[in-house]
């Protein structure tokens, strides 16, 4: 029996715990995770709404400070703000479209190979013209800088197709700028006679000319003479200093020859030139040009330099002296003649020659105009005269001599 007790005896479960415990604990833990959630909500809110008061207070402040330097802009002014600022784009705007319109593409560069300036070692020009002028700038229209003698030379430093960029060294002072190719001349030492002789051919006139041109030119024929070798050449070139000078007489007013730069020429110049009181002008003394023709009367110019001889009026009056007036044509027209009895001009001296005795013909019976001479030496004078003149015309190569020689031997017959 003990040992079916035994067997019938059973272990009893542990008490089970009632449902509804269980159930509010769950309910309890819940509520606690919620409230722990919520609790932890809130500190984060009450830490952001603590952080966002500090902002707002600093922004607060900022702006107080801000208000106390800037004025908020007026209703009126914003708007004009930002009217100016719609009116500011739609002027770029404008601007932007009127460029496009009116601006052309860009060319596309050519790649062309630079040229190589040739460099200019010691070329040298030489002025071929009267009043030339170096220029600041290669154009007609740029500044004078520096006026230029005719004769001077220029040492180039740079060309192009119609000017000079050059550089003259005088004897006080030393310029440079632009010349035109036009006025200047290649010069070369070597070349020289030949230089010379082109640029007096240029610029002689054997007519009117203005005195400055004139003098300059003359300047420039007296300085070449030291430098000419060749004979024939510096045979011309004096002539046409003659002629030169006498056209600067000319040229000078007859009211201000007192007066610079008139005054200062004719000091220069006053051992080749005399003063006629009657005509008020300054002529080349004759004897210049017959001793010129005499060194050179072994060339062809000599007898032109005979015929301007002829041709140059003497200074002072006559006054109806008969041997004064037969003075002057045998020291002219009879002396060329004497020369050159056939030349070039022979008739026309010859016919220059019949009209200068006329006058004296038709008076030599009543002598109301010219009178002569009343002792021995003026006498003789007279004679030697017209035998001189006698002579030369009979060997004039010209039908025309026979009435010539006819009024010789009537002025002989009425003036003795």
């Amino acid at each position: 029996k003990k040992k079916n007790n035994k067997k019938k005896i059973k272990k009893t479960p542990p008490p089970k715990k009632k449902k509804t415990n269980t159930t509010a604990a769950k309910i309890d833990r819940a509520k606690n995770t919620l409230i722990s959630k919520t609790a932890k909500k809130s500190d984060k809110a009450k830490l952001g709404t603590k952080t966002k008061s500090e902002k707002d207070k600093k922004s607060e402040k900022d702006k107080k400070n801000t208000a106390k330097t800037v004025k908020p802009p007026t209703k009126s002014s914003a708007s004009k703000t930002k009217n100016d600022t719609k009116k500011n784009v739609d002027k770029e705007n404008k601007a932007e479209t009127q460029t496009a319109k009116t601006s052309k593409p860009a060319p596309k560069p050519v790649n062309k190979p630079t040229p190589t300036p040739k460099p200019i070692v010691n070329q040298k020009v030489i002025v071929s013209v009267t009043q030339a002028h170096i220029l600041s700038e290669p154009n007609l229209d740029s500044t004078i800088s520096q006026n230029l003698q005719i004769g001077a030379v220029l040492t180039v430093l740079e060309k192009n197709e119609d000017w000079y960029k050059v550089l003259f060294a005088g004897d006080k002072n030393t310029f440079g700028g632009w010349v035109s190719k036009s006025i200047v001349t290649d010069f070369n030492p070597a070349r020289r006679d030949e230089i010379y002789r082109n640029i007096a051919d240029r610029n002689f006139k054997n007519d009117a000319t203005d005195f400055a041109s004139a003098a300059e030119f003359l300047n420039f024929l007296t300085a070449s003479q030291k430098e000419i070798t060749d004979e024939k050449l510096l045979a011309d070139l004096n002539f046409k200093r003659l002629m030169t000078l006498k056209a600067a007489l000319k040229a000078i007013p007859a009211d201000k020859t007192s007066e610079n730069p008139y005054q200062i020429f004719l000091k220069a110049y006053e051992k080749e030139i005399i003063y006629s009181q009657p005509a008020a002008e300054w002529y080349v003394r004759l004897d210049n040009f017959w001793q010129l023709h005499n060194q050179y009367k072994n060339l062809p110019i000599a007898e032109e330099i005979a015929w301007q001889a002829a041709n140059n009026p003497i200074a002072g009056e006559c006054e109806g002296y008969i041997n004064c007036y037969l003075y002057k044509l045998r020291t002219t027209f009879g002396e060329y003649l004497n020369f050159y009895p056939g030349g070039n001009h022979s008739k026309e001296a010859l016919t220059k020659t019949f009209e200068f005795l006329q006058p004296l013909v038709v008076d030599a019976k009543d002598k109301k105009i010219y009178f002569a001479a009343s002792d021995t030496s003026d006498r003789a004078e007279f004679n030697k005269f017209l035998t001189d003149l006698r002579m030369i015309i009979s060997k004039v190569e010209q039908l025309e001599k026979a009435r010539t020689i006819q009024q010789i031997n009537q002025i002989a017959e009425g003036y003795r």
